[in-house]
């Protein structure tokens, strides 16, 4: 397959090579859309870079996960283009059930993976994420925790479950209660944490998102 692709590129040079000598100023351009139209179709399949087919795909990934998976039977129930790469749904059946599962590859075949980070979509989840946070600042809430496992491990994991639930921008709510802040929290009349601080008022325990919405009228 190799040589077959050399063979295409090299007759296609020496059109061209031989158009730009003798070949008038009209003549090489028309030659010269027509090699680069055989370059640009024989090149992937002389080189063999790409599946036939979607299908080709999804029976190529079934092989892969059958060999890995001894015991198991996989069964492609699609396998579609989606954003330059192959999308395969697989349903797998093994001795404790059934599961499905979705991959993507791409289209050489080189490249697996089974998740993938849909990028706009991402944008905006992280986008909102940070302006509920944002919302919830400007409003004066304050979360009051500790981190430290050494303290109370159930205080410092409730903590963490808090600002877990808010996203990676809750750092900017949070003050630590922990060490040689602690007779601050104390001296604000904190008896429990963490506390989530809104209108001079410390609400104890866990609050989730519907909560927070609630009582600040901010939205996520």
């Amino acid at each position: 397959m190799g040589q077959f692709s050399d063979k295409i590129y090299k007759r296609a040079f020496s059109i061209f090579c031989m158009v730009l000598r003798e070949g008038g100023a009209g003549v090489r351009v028309t030659v010269f859309l027509i090699v680069a139209l055989i370059v640009s179709i024989a090149g992937p399949v002389a080189w063999g870079m790409y599946f036939n087919s979607s299908d080709s795909a999804g029976e190529k990934v079934k092989t892969l996960y059958e060999l890995a998976n001894p015991g198991a039977t996989f069964e492609v129930l699609s396998a579609n283009e989606e954003s330059g790469m192959y999308k395969i749904a697989l349903k797998v059946a093994t001795t404790s059930g059934t599961s499905f599962k979705e991959v993507y590859v791409t289209k050489d075949g080189k490249l697996l993976s089974e998740g993938m980070i849909m990028v706009d979509r991402s944008i905006d989840d992280v986008s909102a994420a940070k302006n509920f946070v944002d919302c919830l600042y400007d409003n004066g809430v304050r979360i009051y925790g500790v981190l430290d496992q050494g303290v109370s491990s159930d205080a410092a994991s409730m903590t963490s479950m808090q600002l877990q639930l808010l996203g990676m921008y809750s750092g900017k709510l949070y003050v630590s209660c922990d060490g040689q802040f602690l007779q601050g929290c104390v001296d604000l009349g904190l008896q429990n944490v963490p506390s989530v601080v809104y209108n001079n008022t410390a609400y104890n325990g866990v609050k989730d998102i519907a909560w927070l919405e609630q009582a600040t009228g901010c939205k996520l």
